[in-house]
Parts: structure tokens; C-alpha cells; sequence
């Protein structure tokens, strides 16, 4: 006899149609493979991970199932193993739990990968014969149903053979971190300090501390205009670069509340956010949280030259001084953000040595000219100055993502070449004397030091003031399958009525995209 099994679309699901069932819950999906879900304007998928492992831990506990935990990544399913001769009863208890009747399972292969065939929990048609199930509940939120959970926030239930020649249990399915461990009947004092040591940090996980660290302007405040207007009055306009005082450059469109909101979604592991500004703050951030620090440049800067700042370079060549910051972190510009839940080791190895993404575009030979953007200008800089000290050439431009740093390598960066840090931070505005500490430069540099390397990203770069860019954005919208993505409208040309039209279109994506308000926004 045949089971039943219901095909999901994606991982994360659409709703095509979408219905209510009943209080709480609804209908999503496509019409051909209808998922219910949980209904919340409040889901928080760490603390769904969290609540989904201590629920079936609970009623593995009411029903005297032995099992056991195995570390996993944040970004990840909680793991349980259990004795294969308890699988039988486990999957009955399962089907019988009330709160488990919306939930969807999957087989684990012996391989680890999980197959595409979705069964009811309620159905009980899991197998004891398999060599595990993951089990999840789909939770979204109640107005933009893009925005859901999967099988990464429930819980992987891996079943353990007896081998009582060997007095061993041994997994049936194949994991990174342990498959064989002392019998637990025979031995439980040896089951436990084994199962203690296999879940201890791997050699190549990343166990140490990450912060984030923000760069933010509000161009519209008045202040700051007055400060930007006066030391316009000092520049002769010859050493600047295209569009260095562009209104657009300093345009905020609330991309910072919706990137904070993908750190608390998709990065909790994060230890610190750091926010840079000229004396400024968002009013909607609560700035009592304990995880949020703002800092000024007047905290960071070595000597008061180049302040006022409106230099992103500039600035960006004395994050490494902010007091108390970690020695690996993490560079946003407020218009990155993380678009599914990622491990630090997308970013780091374990041996702390940092990744960077290249970009397809190249960096060209020809001198710096007028047509020059500014990328352009920072990489031909830093690759002179490179070459100068010996290094070999670059040529490779890099991905806008969140950059993996480290104070200490930024920190001998800066003992090699003290002066080209000088003349970025002395310049009030982007010049042709720039280089980008935070990118081009110190990836390049790292990369020749090796205490960086060159590594993959799922990445989309979103200009949402071309109709290209709008639908790139909605299909991220709907699939939620890039780790970061980068939206950025500051290189196309608009008319003050486009302008407006775009950030209207940025401001609905985003709260399409990551609807739940974090804990770094005020309440009220």
C-alpha cells in the first residue's frame, strides 16, 4: 500500500492562494502541494529552533524515550539521536501528540541528505526502517507569507543500531561530527564522556566571538547637512571623485532596520552590533540594547583631520579602532543584508582566517580617469601601493557583501602602510587617493598575507531603480534563497519623482521580506 505524501514547492513557500483554516493557521503553497502553517506576526526562527527542539524533546520525555543531543550550527536543525529499537514507539507517540498534527516529516538518507517526499506527523507513516526523519512545523507570518520557516528550525531524529559484539551503537546515518559511540546500556559512563567529547568545537568550526559592524548617515538630517554644506565651502572639486557629494550616496531608505532585522533572523550568533555615525542615531533603534552600541567618529578617528567625515572610505579606515570590538567581525553597509540563516563559517574557517567573495568584474590597467567610479579608483590604488611593497598584481573586484575582518590584520595593514591610511582618512569627501580598508584592500592584502582566502557566497546585488532590479527583488522576495543580498540605488541616475518612487518600492520590499520588527527596534 501506497502512503500518502505531499510534495512542498520550495523550502520556503508562497502562498499562491492562500486560505485560512482555522484560527492561527493557513493554507500555503501551491494548489497542486498545500502546506498548513502556523499563523504569527511574531516569528523569530531562532526562537522557533529553540521552542520546535524542546517541544519533541518534551514529549520523548513524557513517553520515557532515551535520546541524546548532537551540536549542530545555528543555521541548522537540532539534532537527537535515539536507539533504533525505540524508533517504532517513537513514531506512534509522534502521530498521537497533539501539537505535532500540523507538523511535516521528511527521510533522512544514509548519506544525511533529507528526501523530497513531506509526510503528515499526524499520519504516523514515517519508517522505523529509515535511518532517521526530520521533523518541522511551517510557521509564517500572517501578512507576508514569503517570510517562514522549514526543516532548518525543527529537529533531525537519527536512529542508533545495537552492536553488541563491539558493545557500540553506531548511526545510520553518515554526520561530520560522530557515528560510533560506547553502548549506552553497557556503559553509560563511557557513552556519556565519548557523546561529551564528540560534541565539543570541531577543529574547523568557528567558535569565536563575531561582532557586526555598521557604517549609517542620515542625509536628511539637518545638522549634518549644515556639516556637509560648510566643508563642501573648503573643496576645489580636482581631487574629487564622480558623484562624491551625490545626494543619493547619503539617501536613507530604513535599509538599517531591516538589516538588523536579518542579523536577529538569520545570525544570532552574532555577539556585538557596532554602529558608526556622525553623532547621529536612528529614532526607531533602542539604543538601551545591551547587543547595539553606537560610536562616532570622533571615538575613532586618530586626530581630529578629515573630521567632519562624509568619506565612506575614510570612515571606513578606522572601524578597527572601535573600542572593544572583536577580533573577527563582520562590515555591513546598511544596505547588505542576510537573506537566509547562515553559519559564521560562511564568513570565517575555523582557524580564524577570514573569506572574501570575488566579483566577475575586473579591475582594468588603464591610469585613473574621470570615469573612474569610486571601487574602481580605491582597487587601483591599493594594488599600486601593493606593488610598491612587492606583491603581485590584482585585478579581481569584489562582491558587495558583509566583509569578514580582523582588527589585528587591519591593525599590521596599517604599520605597512600608515600613509595611505593618513590620506584616506584626511579626505572629507571621496578622492583619488582612496583606498577601501574595509574591501578591495585589505582582501587583496590578507589574500597575499594568507590570512584570508577566496570562497563562495549565494549573493545578489539589487538596483531596485531599474525594472530588472524590481524583479530580482521579488524573486528573492518569494524564495528567500541568497545568503546576502546588497540593494543599492545609488548608481542610477533619477529624477527627484523616481527617487521618490523608489524608495517607496525599497520600503515595501523590505517589510515583505523581513516583516517581524526586531528587539533593536523601539516598542513605541
Amino acid at each position: 500500500m501506497k502512503q500518502r505524501v505531499a510534495r512542498a514547492a520550495t523550502s520556503h513557500m508562497i502562498a499562491s492562494r492562500p486560505g485560512v483554516v482555522s484560527d492561527g493557521f493557513v493554507k500555503v503553497g501551491t494548489r497542486l502541494s498545500p502546506v498548513l502553517a502556523r499563523s504569527s506576526d511574531s516569528l523569530r526562527l531562532p526562537d522557533l529552533r529553540d521552542a520546535s527542539a524542546a517541544t519533541v524533546a518534551a514529549v520523548m520525555d513524557t513517553a520515557n524515550i532515551g535520546y541524546w543531543s548532537l551540536a549542530s550550527e545555528s543555521n541548522a536543525a537540532t539534532v537527537y539521536g535515539i536507539e533504533a529499537r525505540d524508533a517504532e514507539r517513537l513514531i506512534a507517540v509522534l502521530a498521537r501528540e497533539d501539537a505535532l498534527q500540523h507538523w511535516y516529516s521528511k527521510r533522512i538518507a544514509p548519506n544525511g541528505s533529507t528526501l523530497a517526499a513531506v509526510y503528515r506527523v499526524g499520519d504516523g507513516k514515517m519508517g522505523a526502517s529509515w535511518s532517521g526523519f526530520s521533523l518541522y512545523e511551517v510557521a509564517v507570518h500572517e501578512k507576508h507569507h514569503s517570510f517562514g520557516s522549514d526543516g532548518r528550525q525543527g529537529v533531525r531524529i537519527q536512529f542508533w543500531e545495537t552492536d553488541e559484539d563491539r558493545q557500540r551503537l553506531v548511526s545510520r546515518v553518515l554526520n561530520g561530527r560522530v557515528t560510533e559511540l560506547p553502548d549506552l546500556k553497557t556503559d553509560r559512563g563511557a557513552f556519556e564522556k565519548a557523546l561529551q567529547e564528540a560534541n565539543r568545537p570541531l577543529a574547523d568550526q568557528v567558535d569565536f566571538p563575531i561582532d557586526a559592524v555598521y557604517t549609517w548617515v542620515d542625509g536628511t538630517d539637518e545638522e549634518w547637512q549644515r556639516l556637509k554644506a560648510a566643508a563642501q565651502t573648503d573643496q576645489t572639486g580636482e581631487s574629487l571623485i564622480q558623484d562624491a557629494m551625490a545626494a543619493a550616496r547619503f539617501a536613507d531608505h530604513d535599509e538599517l532596520r531591516y538589516s538588523l532585522r536579518s542579523i536577529e533572523q538569520y545570525a544570532p550568533w552574532i555577539r556585538k552590533i557596532w554602529i558608526v555615525t556622525n553623532g547621529q542615531a536612528p529614532a526607531w533603534l533602542d539604543t538601551e540594547n545591551p547587543k547595539i552600541q553606537v560610536v562616532s567618529h570622533e571615538e575613532i578617528w586618530p586626530t581630529p583631520e578629515g573630521l567632519p567625515n562624509f568619506n565612506s572610505h575614510a570612515i571606513e579606515a578606522c572601524l578597527h579602532r572601535i573600542k572593544g570590538l572583536a577580533e573577527h567581525y563582520l562590515y555591513f553597509n546598511d544596505d547588505m543584508i542576510l537573506g537566509r540563516p547562515v553559519s559564521p563559517s560562511r564568513f570565517f574557517h575555523g582557524n580564524g582566517v577570514s573569506k572574501y567573495f570575488y566579483s566577475r568584474a575586473l579591475v582594468d590597467f588603464c591610469d585613473i580617469s574621470e570615469e573612474d567610479n569610486a571601487s574602481t579608483i580605491a582597487a587601483k590604488n591599493a594594488r599600486e601601493a601593493m606593488l610598491v611593497q612587492g606583491s603581485h598584481t590584482a585585478s579581481r573586484k569584489f562582491f558587495h557583501t558583509p566583509s569578514p575582518l580582523r582588527r589585528s590584520v587591519t591593525e599590521r595593514l596599517e604599520k605597512t602602510y600608515p600613509e595611505l591610511f593618513a590620506v584616506t582618512r584626511r579626505a572629507q569627501f571621496r578622492e583619488q587617493t582612496d583606498v577601501a580598508v574595509a574591501g578591495s584592500f585589505y582582501f587583496n592584502v590578507a589574500g597575499a598575507m594568507g590570512t584570508a582566502v577566496p570562497a563562495r557566497i549565494g549573493y545578489d546585488y539589487i538596483d531596485p531603480a531599474i525594472e530588472d532590479g524590481r524583479r530580482r527583488m521579488l524573486r528573492v522576495i518569494a524564495k528567500h534563497d541568497k545568503d546576502t543580498i546588497c540593494v543599492n540605488d545609488g548608481s542610477t541616475d533619477e529624477t527627484d519623482e523616481q527617487r521618490i518612487e523608489t524608495d517607496a518600492f525599497i520600503r515595501k520590499s523590505l517589510e515583505e521580506f523581513l516583516p517581524v520588527a526586531s528587539r533593536f527596534e523601539k516598542t513605541s
